[in-house]
């Protein structure tokens, strides 16, 4: 699921509730804190994800964007799409993590188990992973 790949590059790692049990949970911070790397690295991510999506249904680039002829010209590299486009994927990753955040809340005494945590994995400054799997 590309949700948990998103998460994984930034870090973190979506559990069910009950699992990890010796690992306290996190609450995932909005995705407006994060720093500018890793927020574009998402962003890239979600267009490149769209991307794929299309094209496995037959979409291609196109000058215009043709909703009957499956052409959209933002069939291009996320560098070099306009900040229109790019807003695009900002929104939706901006969606994500509302949805994660929904997912998996904070726990509270009086509060029910949420269905998932979210486990800081602690990525180092070269992307390795420090938990153990």
């Amino acid at each position: 699921m590309h949700l948990n790949a998103k998460l994984r590059v930034l870090g973190f790692r979506m559990v069910p509730y009950g699992a990890h049990e010796t690992v306290d949970g996190i609450q995932l911070p909005d995705a407006g804190m994060l720093d500018r790397t890793r927020r574009i690295t998402i962003d890239r991510m979600e267009h490149n994800r769209w991307m794929a999506e299309r094209l496995l249904l037959g979409w291609s680039l196109g000058v215009k964007a043709t909703p009957e002829n499956k052409r959209r010209p933002a069939f291009v590299p996320w560098e070099l799409l306009p900040v229109s486009e790019r807003r695009k994927d900002e929104d939706q990753t901006a969606a994500l993590f509302q949805v994660c955040r929904a997912l998996a809340p904070e726990a509270t005494d009086d509060a029910p188990p949420p269905g998932f945590r979210i486990l800081d994995i602690g990525l180092h400054s070269d992307g390795a992973a420090s938990e153990s799997r």
